[in-house]
Parts: C-alpha cells; sequence; structure tokens
C-alpha cells in the first residue's frame, strides 16, 4: 500500500500523482525522483522506495510503499541490489504509465549506495549504476542520492510512525524548543 508521510492510505498510487501533477503543473515546474532503503528488523527485510514529487521552489511531495519479506540470510550486496531494482522498477512504471502522457519523466533514480572503499557497497556502485542507465534513468549514490538515503530511509528507521520523521529534520535549536514544549504540555 503506497501511503504519504503524514501515513494516509493512497489505495491508487497513480491516480494521486496525477491529480498531484494537476494541481501543481502550472504553478511550479515540477521533477520526480525515486530511491529505495531496506532495514533488517526481527528476521524481516523492510524496504522502503520513495517517490518525490519535487515542486521548484516550494519543496516535495513524499509518497512511499513498504515491501516486507522473510530475511532468509539475503547477503548486503542482494539487498542493494533489491533496493536499486525496485527504485528502478517504479521509475519505469511511472514514466510508461503516467507521467509521458504530461511531458514529464523521473529525473534521477537514487540509491543507497557509496564510492568510499570502507563501505561494502562500493564493489557494487559501478554494476548497479550500468543497469540504472541502461534502463533509462540517471543514477546517483550517496551523497547526492537524498531520495533513497535521507527520504527513503527516515522513513524505514521510523517504520511504525513516519510523521515521526518531521522531528528529525528539525534543526538542533527547534528541536530543544520542541523537547520542552512536549515537557511542559506533559506536566
Amino acid at each position: 500500500m503506497w501511503r504519504r508521510l503524514s501515513g494516509e492510505e493512497l489505495p491508487n498510487i497513480f491516480e494521486t500523482i496525477e491529480q498531484d501533477i494537476i494541481k501543481y503543473t502550472n504553478d511550479f515546474e515540477l521533477k520526480f525522483y525515486t530511491g529505495c532503503d531496506s532495514q533488517v528488523h526481527n528476521d524481516k527485510v523492510r524496504y522502503i522506495t520513495a517517490i518525490v514529487l519535487y515542486r521548484q521552489g516550494k519543496g516535495g511531495l513524499v509518497y512511499y510503499n513498504k515491501d516486507i519479506t522473510d530475511y532468509n540470510n539475503i547477503p548486503p550486496k542482494k539487498r542493494l541490489w533489491n533496493e536499486v531494482i525496485k527504485a528502478v522498477d517504479i521509475s519505469m512504471k511511472l514514466d510508461n504509465d503516467l507521467l509521458i502522457e504530461h511531458g514529464l519523466c523521473v529525473e534521477e533514480v537514487h540509491t543507497d549506495l557509496n564510492y568510499d572503499k570502507k563501505y561494502l557497497s562500493s564493489e557494487i556502485v559501478n554494476q548497479c549504476l550500468g543497469y540504472i542507465k541502461s534502463m533509462g534513468f540517471h543514477g546517483y549514490c550517496k551523497p547526492l542520492s537524498w531520495a533513497s538515503s535521507k527520504v527513503a530511509d527516515r522513513v524505514t528507521k521510523r517504520f511504525k510512525d513516519p510523521r515521526k520523521t518531521r522531528y528529525k529534520a528539525m534543526n538542533p535549536k527547534s528541536r530543544k524548543k520542541h523537547k520542552q514544549n512536549k515537557k511542559n504540555n506533559k506536566a
């Protein structure tokens, strides 16, 4: 089931995105980004695939889907490949089923990969980016891959209540003030 960050369920993701395109297309330049991240929790792998509709100068709208599978000792490289495949898959569906009709396309596919040799993901960066390119998209790795390493990552880590992700985005002063207000409201 696709959802917004607010937790609102979206029975038909393509209808929802089309309504948002129609709503914002006259006021903003629209760009689409996709990404995926995964986390292992209690012998399950939770994949979060994110679509970001970026409204130039206004910010983005986030739609996400969670896919839970059995862990079955999936090696980390295989999990990373699965993330890339899920992001490319939704990008292709978006382009072919919806965006082309509106003169739009997925701008970039973001991965949770890192070129830095100290990370395991560096071993498969070239293969994954080659796959993304062969499917007709521009692929990006950390630190430029915010749709996977920031957006989808936040949802995987705050899985039970994605609305809590807004709190993490606050600057330190706002966070401290928010905690103080919360404490005062309980008293």
